[in-house]
């Protein structure tokens, strides 16, 4: 019979890593496309000027979303976590 020892302790390792190409695809590159998009209503004709006001306003209400949302998720679950853990 093999003999086993009394341990009083265990150990864990746990290894975080960032994930860059996630946040490069749904930050910088969506981001990217939006501003893009934007841009290219300055080659549109002066007589277009209702689209060019339509395309930038959408433009700038996803920007703004995408922002708010990514923002929200980030940060306030952690936040909300820590501030639990410290006042009980």
């Amino acid at each position: 019979m093999a003999e086993y020892g009394n341990y009083s302790q265990a150990m864990v390792h746990i290894l975080f890593k960032r994930r860059t190409e996630y946040h490069l695809t749904n930050t910088f590159l969506q981001t990217l496309l939006l501003v893009l998009v934007g841009f290219l209503t300055f080659f549109f004709e002066v007589d277009n000027f209702p689209d060019k006001i339509m395309v930038n306003l959408t433009t700038m209400l996803v920007v703004a979303t995408l922002m708010s949302s990514i923002q929200s998720v980030s940060c306030l679950k952690f936040i909300k976590s820590n501030c639990r853990n410290l006042l009980t």
